[in-house]
């Protein structure tokens, strides 16, 4: 009786070592899922804000040229938001990355990339913003990762500016 409630014990001891991995991994899955919500909903939201913007503008415009010029820029930031939603989806895959489908690339081809989404707002807040990648000009990486990374840092830098001067913003690599 006695070794098999010393059994029992060992057998209660391991589970409950299982049982408390289990949970550890269960918590830190649901903080990942928690963080990723949180990008998705900031990813989102200045493509559709500015839809959504354009889109009250055009209620009062009378002017053909103006529609035309508001309905090209409604188009340019839905595929923006669609490639917003693939990056995504790409991100998702980091989960189940496998090291030999990281793919070399080029910092300064996705800084110009981000710059180019971004140009509305560069221009709109007169946003000097300076790039240098010589130190590591290239990375391997899930590119639109790293796209994601690079718009949320110059997108709030511009967002986050002091209110009475132009930002300044610097990336190095």
């Amino acid at each position: 009786i006695q070794e098999k409630n010393n059994e029992l014990a060992s057998e209660v001891e391991r589970q409950t070592q299982d049982l408390k991995s289990a949970n550890a991994e269960l918590t830190d899955h649901n903080a990942r899922l928690e963080q990723f919500a949180f990008v998705i909903s900031h990813n989102l939201r200045a493509p559709m804000s500015r839809i959504l913007g354009l889109s009250s503008i055009l209620d009062f415009t009378k002017e053909p040229g103006e529609i035309s010029e508001i309905a090209s820029l409604m188009m340019q930031w839905t595929h923006e938001q669609d490639r917003i939603i693939q990056d995504l989806t790409d991100i998702l895959a980091v989960q189940k990355i496998d090291v030999k489908s990281l793919k070399q690339t080029r910092l300064d081809s996705i800084y110009d990339k981000v710059i180019s989404t971004l140009d509305v707002d560069i221009r709109g807040t007169k946003a000097s913003i300076s790039a240098d990648f010589t130190s590591a000009g290239n990375v391997k990486t899930i590119p639109s990762y790293l796209e994601s990374i690079f718009y949320n840092l110059i997108s709030n830098a511009i967002k986050y500016r002091h209110p009475d001067r132009d930002p300044i913003i610097n990336l190095r690599s």
